[in-house]
């Protein structure tokens, strides 16, 4: 992944599969996942098999997480653009007319005096 993000999503059922790991295999693992979502490129050459899997699933979680994170932000700067511009057209005229308003009003008055 080439983009830098400040955070990423690490899931409760990661456990089930570090514990399948050696802490030193492990350790490597987060090392280089970090690598990789911090926008470095990540070094699995010496990784066994196991983590090879659990690097992979990791990564394509990240993946996942990330574009699915992306659409909330266009959907969210979408809204935002639409509701400057509900905002700016319903400022560029008032929602009622006033001067229909008090006309309306004296007809009323007038017919009950």
């Amino acid at each position: 992944m080439s983009e830098k993000r400040k955070g990423f999503l690490m899931y409760a059922d990661y456990c089930d599969y570090f514990e399948m790991l050696e802490d030193e295999e492990l350790g490597a693992l987060i090392k280089q996942f970090f690598r990789y979502t911090s926008g470095k490129e990540a070094d699995i050459s010496g990784f066994t098999q196991g983590m090879k899997f659990v690097y992979t699933m990791m990564k394509n979680n990240y993946e996942r997480d990330t574009t699915a994170y992306k659409k909330v932000c266009e959907n969210r700067a979408a809204a935002s653009k639409q509701r400057k511009i509900y905002k700016k057209e319903s400022d560029d005229k008032p929602s009622y007319d006033v001067q229909e308003i008090e006309e309306s009003s004296l007809d009323f008055y007038k017919d009950i005096l």
